[in-house]
């Protein structure tokens, strides 16, 4: 199931973006452009931003992150993969043409607090 609390756009400025992840409560954002996935925010890139001193009318287009795990098919080794392995918090899932599919979180995955049909 995709939550629209983890999509934003490119435009999207820094300040919003920051609301947006506080309420989502997963650390991390989608970037969509025309429905594909072209970027992934997390709080290490905004951490990163401060850092490098972006101001708050920075886009999400400007601080994503364009290098990020993702899926297709909804495989399942794949994503245990990806989680044991990295620092992610969630994976997007997309097709074949970057259309995201559905978004996977660490808790559903491995606590199954919602029933992920495969």
């Amino acid at each position: 199931m995709i939550r629209n609390s983890y999509i934003i756009s490119k435009d999207l400025k820094l300040e919003q973006i920051i609301d947006r992840m506080y309420l989502n409560k997963n650390r991390g954002l989608v970037v969509l452009e025309k429905k594909k996935v072209i970027g992934i925010i997390t709080d290490g890139e905004i951490f990163k931003s401060w850092y490098y001193k972006k101001n708050m009318s920075a886009t999400a287009g400007s601080i994503m992150n364009k290098s990020f795990k993702f899926v297709e098919n909804k495989n399942r080794e794949r994503v245990k993969k990806i989680f044991s392995q990295q620092t992610c918090t969630f994976i997007p899932v997309v097709n074949k043409k970057m259309v995201l599919v559905d978004i996977i979180n660490l808790d559903d995955f491995f606590l199954k607090k919602r029933k992920i049909t495969w």
